[in-house]
Protein backbone atom coordinates (compact mmCIF):
# COMPACT_ATOMS: atom_id res chain seq x y z
CA UNK A 1 0.00 0.00 0.00
CA UNK A 2 1.45 3.79 -0.82
CA UNK A 3 0.86 5.86 1.83
CA UNK A 4 0.31 9.34 -0.17
CA UNK A 5 0.81 12.60 2.13
CA UNK A 6 -3.09 13.40 2.71
CA UNK A 7 -3.56 9.75 4.06
CA UNK A 8 -0.14 9.95 6.24
CA UNK A 9 -1.92 13.34 7.40
CA UNK A 10 -5.49 11.93 7.73
CA UNK A 11 -3.58 9.14 10.32
CA UNK A 12 -2.14 12.03 12.10
CA UNK A 13 -4.84 13.81 12.89
CA UNK A 14 -7.20 10.87 14.18
CA UNK A 15 -4.06 9.75 16.69
CA UNK A 16 -3.69 13.45 17.80
CA UNK A 17 -7.56 13.56 18.84
CA UNK A 18 -8.37 10.27 20.08
CA UNK A 19 -6.34 11.08 23.88
CA UNK A 20 -8.99 13.96 24.09
CA UNK A 21 -12.06 12.16 22.85
CA UNK A 22 -10.63 9.46 25.33
CA UNK A 23 -10.68 11.95 28.01
CA UNK A 24 -13.57 13.49 27.28
CA UNK A 25 -15.03 10.16 27.15
CA UNK A 26 -13.98 8.96 30.34
CA UNK A 27 -15.03 12.62 32.21
CA UNK A 28 -18.32 12.09 30.83
CA UNK A 29 -18.53 8.27 32.31
CA UNK A 30 -17.34 9.95 35.57
CA UNK A 31 -20.02 12.31 35.53
CA UNK A 32 -22.82 9.69 34.82
CA UNK A 33 -21.49 7.40 37.97
CA UNK A 34 -21.54 10.81 39.68
CA UNK A 35 -25.13 11.10 39.25
CA UNK A 36 -25.94 7.64 39.42
CA UNK A 37 -24.27 7.45 43.10
CA UNK A 38 -26.80 8.64 45.15
CA UNK A 39 -30.40 7.56 46.52
CA UNK A 40 -32.85 8.21 49.09
CA UNK A 41 -33.75 5.59 51.57
CA UNK A 42 -37.03 5.10 53.66
CA UNK A 43 -36.53 3.65 56.82
CA UNK A 44 -38.95 1.01 58.96
CA UNK A 45 -38.09 -1.29 61.30
CA UNK A 46 -37.77 -1.95 65.51
CA UNK A 47 -35.94 1.62 65.41
CA UNK A 48 -39.20 3.55 63.89
CA UNK A 49 -39.40 5.01 60.65
CA UNK A 50 -36.93 7.16 59.01
CA UNK A 51 -35.26 8.42 55.75
CA UNK A 52 -31.74 8.53 54.53
CA UNK A 53 -29.25 10.01 51.95
CA UNK A 54 -27.00 7.06 50.32
CA UNK A 55 -23.93 8.40 48.34
CA UNK A 56 -21.71 5.62 46.80
CA UNK A 57 -17.86 6.31 46.74
CA UNK A 58 -17.09 3.35 45.06
CA UNK A 59 -18.19 -0.44 44.39
CA UNK A 60 -17.12 -1.39 47.49
CA UNK A 61 -18.20 1.47 49.77
CA UNK A 62 -21.05 3.41 50.53
CA UNK A 63 -22.32 5.94 52.91
CA UNK A 64 -25.48 7.26 54.48
CA UNK A 65 -26.86 9.59 56.46
CA UNK A 66 -29.35 8.77 58.90
CA UNK A 67 -32.62 9.75 60.95
CA UNK A 68 -35.33 7.57 62.58
CA UNK A 69 -38.15 8.25 64.93
CA UNK A 70 -40.18 5.83 67.33
CA UNK A 71 -42.13 7.59 70.04
CA UNK A 72 -45.15 5.51 71.37
CA UNK A 73 -47.58 5.19 74.72
CA UNK A 74 -49.65 2.90 75.62
CA UNK A 75 -51.80 2.84 78.97
CA UNK A 76 -53.13 0.29 81.87
CA UNK A 77 -51.89 -2.59 79.86
CA UNK A 78 -52.97 -5.88 82.49
CA UNK A 79 -50.44 -7.55 83.69
CA UNK A 80 -49.69 -10.72 86.22
CA UNK A 81 -46.60 -9.59 88.64
CA UNK A 82 -45.81 -12.23 91.11
CA UNK A 83 -49.26 -13.13 91.07
CA UNK A 84 -51.14 -9.94 91.69
CA UNK A 85 -53.03 -8.05 88.46
CA UNK A 86 -51.31 -4.37 87.77
CA UNK A 87 -51.55 -2.17 84.84
CA UNK A 88 -48.56 -1.23 83.30
CA UNK A 89 -47.89 2.10 81.26
CA UNK A 90 -45.59 2.73 78.67
CA UNK A 91 -43.88 5.66 77.31
CA UNK A 92 -41.23 5.35 74.72
CA UNK A 93 -39.46 8.47 72.80
CA UNK A 94 -36.50 7.61 70.78
CA UNK A 95 -34.92 9.78 68.29
CA UNK A 96 -31.85 9.70 66.31
CA UNK A 97 -29.03 10.62 63.77
CA UNK A 98 -26.99 8.38 62.57
CA UNK A 99 -23.84 7.96 59.87
CA UNK A 100 -23.31 4.77 58.38
CA UNK A 101 -20.90 3.34 55.99
CA UNK A 102 -21.42 -0.10 54.12
CA UNK A 103 -19.15 -2.20 52.82
CA UNK A 104 -19.56 -5.16 50.04
CA UNK A 105 -16.95 -7.60 49.76
CA UNK A 106 -17.68 -8.76 46.38
CA UNK A 107 -18.97 -6.07 44.10
CA UNK A 108 -21.29 -8.68 42.44
CA UNK A 109 -23.21 -9.40 45.64
CA UNK A 110 -25.26 -7.33 47.83
CA UNK A 111 -24.11 -8.80 50.74
CA UNK A 112 -22.82 -6.26 53.35
CA UNK A 113 -21.21 -5.31 56.29
CA UNK A 114 -22.25 -1.66 58.33
CA UNK A 115 -20.25 0.03 60.40
CA UNK A 116 -20.91 3.47 62.10
CA UNK A 117 -22.56 5.35 65.07
CA UNK A 118 -25.63 6.94 66.15
CA UNK A 119 -26.41 10.26 68.16
CA UNK A 120 -29.70 10.05 70.07
CA UNK A 121 -31.65 12.99 70.31
CA UNK A 122 -34.01 11.31 72.57
CA UNK A 123 -33.20 7.90 74.10
CA UNK A 124 -35.77 7.06 76.98
CA UNK A 125 -38.07 4.51 78.39
CA UNK A 126 -40.54 5.65 81.07
CA UNK A 127 -42.05 2.39 82.72
CA UNK A 128 -45.47 2.71 85.71
CA UNK A 129 -46.87 0.06 87.31
CA UNK A 130 -49.66 0.12 89.39
CA UNK A 131 -51.59 -2.09 91.37
CA UNK A 132 -55.32 -3.50 89.79
CA UNK A 133 -57.35 -4.60 92.51
CA UNK A 134 -58.46 -3.17 95.88
CA UNK A 135 -56.85 -5.39 98.68
CA UNK A 136 -58.23 -6.78 102.00
CA UNK A 137 -56.28 -7.69 104.55
CA UNK A 138 -57.64 -8.77 108.34
CA UNK A 139 -60.32 -11.97 109.43
CA UNK A 140 -63.38 -12.12 107.48
CA UNK A 141 -66.57 -11.48 109.62
CA UNK A 142 -69.39 -13.47 108.92
CA UNK A 143 -70.96 -11.06 106.89
CA UNK A 144 -70.08 -12.03 102.89
CA UNK A 145 -69.81 -8.17 102.45
CA UNK A 146 -67.25 -7.91 105.11
CA UNK A 147 -63.78 -8.83 103.23
CA UNK A 148 -61.38 -8.41 105.88
CA UNK A 149 -60.44 -5.34 109.07
CA UNK A 150 -58.11 -3.08 106.35
CA UNK A 151 -58.94 -2.14 102.99
CA UNK A 152 -56.61 -0.35 100.93
CA UNK A 153 -57.58 0.93 97.68
CA UNK A 154 -55.31 1.06 94.28
CA UNK A 155 -54.58 4.77 95.13
CA UNK A 156 -53.87 4.02 98.44
CA UNK A 157 -51.34 1.33 97.88
CA UNK A 158 -49.27 3.33 95.32
CA UNK A 159 -46.95 2.46 92.59
CA UNK A 160 -43.53 2.75 90.91
CA UNK A 161 -42.26 4.92 88.31
CA UNK A 162 -39.09 3.74 86.22
CA UNK A 163 -37.01 5.69 83.92
CA UNK A 164 -34.15 4.26 81.93
CA UNK A 165 -32.15 5.82 79.92
CA UNK A 166 -28.62 5.25 77.82
CA UNK A 167 -25.95 6.73 76.17
CA UNK A 168 -26.43 9.44 73.49
CA UNK A 169 -23.58 8.56 71.50
CA UNK A 170 -23.63 4.47 70.39
CA UNK A 171 -21.46 3.02 67.68
CA UNK A 172 -23.11 0.63 65.45
CA UNK A 173 -22.11 -2.63 63.77
CA UNK A 174 -24.24 -4.83 61.28
CA UNK A 175 -25.01 -7.08 58.33
CA UNK A 176 -27.45 -7.24 55.38
CA UNK A 177 -28.25 -7.83 51.97
CA UNK A 178 -29.27 -4.98 49.68
CA UNK A 179 -27.60 -1.96 48.14
CA UNK A 180 -28.33 1.21 49.76
CA UNK A 181 -27.70 2.82 46.42
CA UNK A 182 -29.38 0.43 43.85
CA UNK A 183 -28.45 -0.89 40.43
CA UNK A 184 -31.91 -0.18 38.95
CA UNK A 185 -34.15 2.56 40.09
CA UNK A 186 -35.47 0.83 43.12
CA UNK A 187 -34.16 -1.29 45.88
CA UNK A 188 -34.63 -3.01 48.89
CA UNK A 189 -32.55 -4.17 51.58
CA UNK A 190 -33.00 -5.67 54.88
CA UNK A 191 -30.50 -5.05 57.66
CA UNK A 192 -30.01 -6.47 60.79
CA UNK A 193 -27.19 -4.58 63.77
CA UNK A 194 -26.72 -3.63 67.24
CA UNK A 195 -25.95 -0.27 68.90
CA UNK A 196 -23.55 -0.81 71.71
CA UNK A 197 -25.36 2.37 74.30
CA UNK A 198 -23.73 0.80 77.30
CA UNK A 199 -25.51 -0.01 80.47
CA UNK A 200 -29.49 1.70 81.15
CA UNK A 201 -29.23 4.00 83.74
CA UNK A 202 -31.84 4.10 86.01
CA UNK A 203 -34.15 6.40 87.66
CA UNK A 204 -37.10 4.85 90.12
CA UNK A 205 -39.57 6.95 91.89
CA UNK A 206 -42.67 5.22 94.22
CA UNK A 207 -45.46 6.86 96.38
CA UNK A 208 -48.22 5.76 98.15
CA UNK A 209 -47.75 2.32 100.34
CA UNK A 210 -45.42 0.94 97.96
CA UNK A 211 -41.39 2.19 98.41
CA UNK A 212 -38.06 1.12 96.55
CA UNK A 213 -35.15 1.33 98.42
CA UNK A 214 -31.97 2.45 97.45
CA UNK A 215 -30.44 -1.53 97.67
CA UNK A 216 -33.55 -2.32 95.26
CA UNK A 217 -32.83 -0.13 92.42
CA UNK A 218 -28.74 -1.08 92.97
CA UNK A 219 -29.67 -4.37 92.12
CA UNK A 220 -32.24 -3.67 89.08
CA UNK A 221 -29.16 -1.31 87.81
CA UNK A 222 -26.73 -4.37 88.19
CA UNK A 223 -29.64 -6.58 86.26
CA UNK A 224 -29.89 -4.17 83.87
CA UNK A 225 -26.23 -3.65 83.29
CA UNK A 226 -25.67 -6.60 80.56
CA UNK A 227 -28.42 -5.43 78.28
CA UNK A 228 -25.63 -3.12 76.78
CA UNK A 229 -26.31 -3.68 73.05
CA UNK A 230 -29.33 -2.65 71.35
CA UNK A 231 -30.35 -4.72 68.72
CA UNK A 232 -32.44 -3.70 65.26
CA UNK A 233 -33.69 -5.35 62.63
CA UNK A 234 -34.21 -2.63 59.36
CA UNK A 235 -36.31 -2.37 56.02
CA UNK A 236 -35.17 -0.14 53.67
CA UNK A 237 -36.57 0.88 50.29
CA UNK A 238 -34.55 2.94 47.95
CA UNK A 239 -34.76 5.25 45.30
CA UNK A 240 -31.79 5.82 43.05
CA UNK A 241 -31.69 10.19 41.83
Amino acid sequence: MKFTKPLILGLLFLISGFPAFAQETADSTRALDLGSAHAIGINFGTQGVGLDYAYRINPHFSARLRGLYNKFEFQDYPYALDGQDVNINIALDLQQVGLIFDYYPSKNSSFKLMFGAAYFLQNSIDLGIRIQDTLFIGDDGPDPDDKGDFVFYPDDIGGIDLGVTWNQIAPYVGLGFGRVVPKGRVGFALELGAYYTGAPQIESASYGLINISEAEEAELQENLAQFAWYPQMNFRLSIKL
